[in-house]
């Protein structure tokens, strides 16, 4: 394991801690709440994003833990791999009050770490959870199937290029809309994350330079409210010429989880 890379990883993770400028630091700071940095192998070769941490992630200072953490360490276990195999973080890196939305400066202030993280880490495929966490990915790397929805997305192999070379994309669903739609969410989950393997034996190909993102992925919104995923402009994108993936089971409406949003 290269210890410069866990040593960038911990320093990067100090400066989250003590980035007072946030206007979550005080708010994590007034409930002796953590900041969770993310969690796993520095040389993963998959990649998990979330949107940010819920109540219990706050509180132990780990990703995903809780309902929804089981879920996706029963997942994870069902194509041979664990926590310690991947690695697991969000675009936030503190909790929202109420488990709210993050605003376009919060977003702004946390993404060049999640960035960071992936140009250090270098993931050969990014798996993002929910549809928060999948508008913002296929916005920052202005994938062409940016604007559509996750029951259309989701499993679905998707293309992009980083600075390191070409990648996998695949979109899944939260484990808390799963668990929310358990008789569908959960089979469905499990059939989408049997598609990562699939995705480990198979090089990306480079893909054609597009025109490049809006800055953040995002629309600013002078007034702070939380931020609202660019819908990419013209008619929607055709659908990628990959593996077809299985019919959407379609997430339903969920509640606000005490976990993590962006669920659906």
């Amino acid at each position: 394991m290269d210890p410069n890379r866990i040593t960038a990883l911990e320093k990067m993770a100090e400066e989250v801690k003590n980035l007072t400028e946030s206007p979550l630091y005080e708010y994590r700071q007034a409930h002796n709440y953590s900041m969770v940095f993310g969690e796993g192998s520095p040389h993963a070769a998959i990649m998990f994003i979330g949107e940010a941490p819920g109540e219990n992630e706050a509180k132990t200072g780990r990703p995903f833990v809780g309902a929804s953490g089981r879920l996706l360490n029963d997942m994870l276990s069902s194509i041979g791999l664990s926590r310690e195999d991947v690695y697991i973080t969000n675009i936030v890196k503190d909790r929202p009050p109420e488990n709210r939305d993050p605003t376009t400066a919060e977003i702004q202030l946390y993404q060049p770490f999640l960035l960071r993280q992936i140009e250090l880490i270098q993931p050969r495929v990014i798996a993002t959870l929910g549809r928060f966490a999948m508008d913002f990915v296929l916005n920052q790397f202005n994938l062409p199937e940016k604007g559509q929805k996750i029951s259309a997305l989701h499993g679905k192999l998707l293309q992009g290029n980083t600075s390191y070379g070409p990648i996998w994309v695949i979109p899944l669903f939260h484990p808390a809309a799963a668990l929310y739609n358990r008789a569908t969410g959960i089979p469905q989950l499990q059939e989408d994350f049997a598609r990562l393997p699939e995705l480990l034996a198979l090089p990306p190909v480079p893909q054609p330079e597009a025109a490049p993102p809006e800055a953040g992925g995002l629309e600013p919104d002078p007034a702070g409210r939380p931020a609202a995923p660019l819908a990419g402009g013209g008619p929607e994108p055709a659908e990628a010429p990959e593996p077809p993936s299985p019919p959407a089971s379609g997430a339903g409406g969920a509640s606000p989880s005490e976990e993590q949003l962006g669920l659906f």
